[in-house]
């Protein structure tokens, strides 16, 4: 997979068990670069092109860009539609479908039961619709966890996961997790074969065995991996 700049005609890839760092220095460049990122993961159009195998990819459907790490969500729209999703197919499923009835009529049963206690004749749904039973659960995935490498990797699992996503471009990361926070971080993204970049506002400490550099410098030069 890479990831071309086509306004520096920059390409930016992802060796094995590598994580790219796009390094830019002035200040300027810098929130034009996150603004794009950001506007082209929503679905806007931009100077960035996703590809793989010389195919061209739809950025926001497979890279998701944290620009605020301290507030990254675990359960917003896109991922709560997706579990619904998920966990509707779970209740129809072979395994679990016959289970999903006898909890419908339960429900049903139970409902009559308090329908009869009123003085007036009251009616209700013949059937129940268990996805909707499954809404009212109100499934969700579990956001206790304090530790930030800790959730973000379950973001990135989550995202991975249920939204399909393949790459998360982070913004300021290193300014968040320690070295080695931050190499653990890696270590599980590459198990799990997902794609990590990292876009910094200025050149910093880069661990070679787990990390390469692109930087556009203060002088609007570009500095590529091979020239460090």
């Amino acid at each position: 997979m890479r990831l071309a700049y086509l306004n520096r005609e920059m390409v930016i890839d992802w060796p094995e068990n590598r994580g790219p760092v796009f390094a830019i220095e002035s200040p300027i460049r810098f929130r034009r670069v996150v603004g794009e990122l950001i506007a082209q993961a929503q679905g806007d159009s931009g100077g960035f092109v996703l590809s793989k195998n010389m195919q061209p990819l739809e950025f926001g459907k497979y890279c998701e860009v944290i620009s605020d790490p301290l507030r990254v969500e675990l359960n917003d729209r896109a991922a709560q539609a997706m579990l619904t999703k998920w966990a509707k197919a779970q209740a129809a499923s072979a395994e679990h479908f016959l289970h999903t009835q006898e909890v419908c009529q339960q429900v049903l049963a139970w409902a009559g039961e308090i329908a009869l206690e009123s003085e007036e004749h009251l009616l209700f749904a013949d059937e129940l619709d268990w996805a909707q039973l499954i809404k009212l659960c109100g499934l969700r995935f579990d956001d206790r966890t304090a530790d930030l490498p800790e959730r973000l990797l379950r973001r990135m699992r989550i995202a991975q996961a249920y939204l399909r996503k393949e790459c998360f471009i982070f913004v300021h990361l290193k300014q968040y997790l320690s070295q080695a926070e931050l190499k653990a971080l890696y270590r599980e993204a590459f198990y799990r074969k997902m794609r990590m970049l990292l876009v910094e506002a200025s050149c910093p400490a880069i661990d070679r065995t787990t990390e390469t550099v692109w930087i556009i410098d203060k002088d609007d030069c570009e500095i590529y991996p091979d020239s460090l």
